[in-house]
């Protein structure tokens, strides 16, 4: 092989250990904290693994702590065997690993921005005056992954007729579709 290193020897040569970081801050520069950016998140609920490989496109995830909420945008996320993915995600998870540094961080997923409580809760009413399941209703409303938990979540019979879901079961429902919470474990490396 020659005098070429070995690849296990490479990180070392290169200085990955962290040498190079001391070293910098020996000659002067300010070292800055490594966070993570640009990288997917681990949720603490396992429930989340269910529903591996559920890409969904225009949801709202906002970011809270200490019930203040800190951020929210619009986009694409991908749930995974650990957590959450997609481009969303990516977009706030240095924002997420700051606010990890100082405190628990929840998200809360709207499946529903494009409409507020009170126009979904119209729609829902409307909705609600056959005599479908609710569990037929969300499987047709939302991923078949989806519908599952939410219908858990309200603890609503599956089979109950929407006819006769009373107000407080639809603002449940309402509830969770406009802000599932979920607890950020980490933000991986």
């Amino acid at each position: 092989m020659g005098s070429n290193p070995s690849v296990s020897a490479m990180p070392k040569a290169l200085r990955a250990d962290g040498k190079g970081y001391e070293w910098a801050e020996e000659m002067g520069h300010k070292i800055i904290k490594i966070r993570p950016i640009l990288t997917p998140i681990e949720i603490r609920e396992d429930w989340v693994r269910n529903l591996q490989g559920l890409s969904l496109e225009n949801v709202r995830v906002a970011i809270f702590q200490k019930n203040k909420k800190q951020d929210s945008r619009i986009g694409e996320i991908l749930f995974t065997h650990f957590g959450l993915s997609g481009s969303l995600i990516l977009d706030l998870s240095k924002k997420i690993g700051e606010l990890l540094e100082t405190g628990e961080v929840v998200l809360k997923i709207d499946f529903k921005p494009s409409l507020d409580v009170l126009e979904l809760d119209k729609i829902l009413q409307k909705d609600f005056r056959t005599n479908k399941s609710l569990e037929n209703y969300l499987s047709k409303q939302l991923p078949q992954k989806l519908s599952g938990p939410i219908i858990i979540f309200s603890k609503i019979n599956p089979e109950k007729k929407l006819n006769a879901i009373t107000k407080k079961e639809r603002e449940k429902l309402i509830g969770l579709l406009k802000g599932l919470k979920l607890t950020v474990w980490l933000a991986w490396l």
